[in-house]
């Protein structure tokens, strides 16, 4: 688990299977030691987070770097891949060396909607909030941003990506959060609110 600032983590040849938790900084590195080069490690996203792979003839081995959502499309929490050899991935190059299925992506963001009390509300979920870079057929799903439920008096299409409901009467105002989330055939998914 990482500190409050940035952190370095050494893994080495015949380290074995290890998790990395990290939850604040900007410049944290994953630092592989002498004996794993770039053609050695393998990255793919998972629902629980980036798994990097050593391949066996570097020693085998794997690091798992921890989502702090679920679902596979998040950012990696180590924000540098430093190798022996003075190769160092960034985010961008982190990002281009990901293989297999890929987690959806938001790619726009939803504005904030307002309703009155006791009136009709209607939003579609623009088509382009997420891409897949898969290609994928994406299935949606909506719930209140805490991942309970929505509000009895909304609710959601998935095949439309229609949220819709009426908002209750009253003199009280209140702010109610959604998540919309996209999920690709592989189960993996991204998420937006």
């Amino acid at each position: 688990i990482g500190g409050l600032a940035d952190d370095v983590y050494q893994y080495a040849v015949g380290d074995g299977a290890d998790v990395i938790r990290e939850t604040s900084g900007t410049a944290d590195r994953l630092v592989f030691g002498a004996g794993i080069a770039t053609s050695d490690v393998t990255l793919n996203e998972t629902v629980s987070g980036l798994q990097v792979t050593i391949a066996p003839s570097a020693g085998g081995g794997s690091v798992l770097l921890e989502a702090t959502t679920q679902g596979g499309g998040e950012t990696p929490s180590v924000e540098f891949i430093e190798f022996a050899g003075g190769t160092v991935w960034d985010a961008s190059a982190i990002d281009s060396h990901i293989t297999g299925n890929r987690a959806p992506r938001v790619t726009a963001s939803i504005p904030s909607q307002v309703v009155g009390t006791g009136q009709p509300f209607s939003y579609v979920v623009p088509a382009g909030t997420f891409a897949d870079p898969n290609a994928d057929q994406l299935s949606y799903a909506a719930s209140s941003a805490d991942g309970s439920a929505l509000p009895s008096w909304l609710s959601f299409d998935a095949v439309t990506r229609t949220l819709s409901g009426t908002a209750p009467p009253g003199s009280t105002v209140s702010s109610v959060s959604i998540a919309i989330r996209a999920t690709d055939a592989g189960g993996l998914y991204g998420s937006t609110t």
